[in-house]
């Protein structure tokens, strides 16, 4: 089944966490991140600060794998996810398509390659657009159709559609606040 939605990337000037007292809300940091590159298809990119995503067709394809621990996390109808991204530069292009695809398996972010990697990309995905302008912020996306109730884990692959390339900061970022990550959000109907 093909659940696909198209939003539009939500920019954060800060981040709130004054929420009523009825939502709970919980930040989940990626356990693991990298990019795989076609042209180099056996190196490993996992401890680089930035990430860089691109169209998988071309020689240069760049495709960013992101690994989220949601065991805490109880995956239910009343759960919002946003995946909160920093857009720390991107090429000449007015905008680019970006797509977030839900991918089954697993990857370690210190060996994996384009050649070793072998994980399938699901059908549920979400695609947004990157404008020019959003560079040096943070955007979140709703990510929470591609969560699944009973999984420990919340791994995505991310490229361009259409566009140039984007590049994102990930997990080793030297400032903490750039770093990728879910934000949970969950009513509480206990209260209704």
């Amino acid at each position: 089944m093909n659940s696909t939605l198209r939003t539009t990337l939500t920019l954060l000037i800060c981040l709130p966490m004054a929420l009523s007292s009825s939502v709970y809300q919980s930040i989940v940091y990626p356990v693991a991140d990298t990019s795989i590159r076609r042209d180099r298809s056996g190196q490993n990119f996992g401890a680089q600060s930035h990430m860089t995503i691109t169209r998988t067709s071309g020689s240069k394809s760049r495709v960013v794998l992101m690994k989220f621990d949601t065991s805490g996390v109880d995956i239910t109808e009343d759960v919002s996810a946003k995946l909160s991204l920093y857009i720390a530069g991107t090429d000449g292009d007015e905008y680019r398509t970006v797509k977030i695809s839900r991918v089954d398996g697993d990857f370690d972010e210190h060996d994996v390659t384009w050649e070793t990697y072998d994980s399938a990309v699901t059908d549920d995905h979400v695609m947004f657009d990157v404008h020019r302008d959003h560079v040096g912020k943070a955007g979140q996306i709703e990510v929470s159709g591609l969560m699944k109730a009973g999984e420990d884990f919340l791994t995505v692959a991310i490229h361009v559609v259409e566009g140039g390339h984007v590049q994102l900061a990930s997990r080793e970022h030297p400032f903490s606040s750039r770093s990728p990550r879910l934000l949970v959000s969950k009513m509480d109907s206990s209260e209704f």
